[in-house]
């Protein structure tokens, strides 16, 4: 078994310990030796997009198959806010976007789809 459990996972989440995640995020959680925890603990997310905009970190718990989502707002200056903590799990979709072309771009490629059939 590892060092942090399923249950320790599920009251931390139950409780929005959310400095309990931050201090995995940070390799600073008082009582773990970081070295031990970080084979059992993943970040698999980090994104934020500068100060004052969200922020969401999923960390992986390889060890038990469990996920956990911290989110709040990202801060250069002082700590940041967190919002809440969550079990989670991965998704993936696609998005569509859209680049501009010209007629002639787009004539020629329904050209080379009617060529193609």
């Amino acid at each position: 078994m590892g060092i942090i459990t399923r249950e320790k996972i599920i009251e931390k989440v139950k409780n929005k310990d959310t400095n309990f995640f931050y201090g995995l995020y940070n390799e600073e959680l008082e009582g773990y030796n970081y070295k031990d925890v970080s084979k059992e603990v993943k970040v698999v997310y980090d994104q934020h997009y500068g100060d004052g905009n969200e922020w969401s970190i999923a960390f992986e718990f390889t060890e038990i198959g469990m996920y956990v989502l911290l989110e709040g707002y990202y801060s250069s200056w002082d700590s940041p806010d967190w919002d809440s903590v969550s079990h989670a799990e991965p998704f993936q979709y696609t998005e569509t976007r859209f680049k501009e072309a010209s007629l002639e771009y787009i004539r020629d490629k329904k050209i080379e789809e009617v060529l193609k059939k």
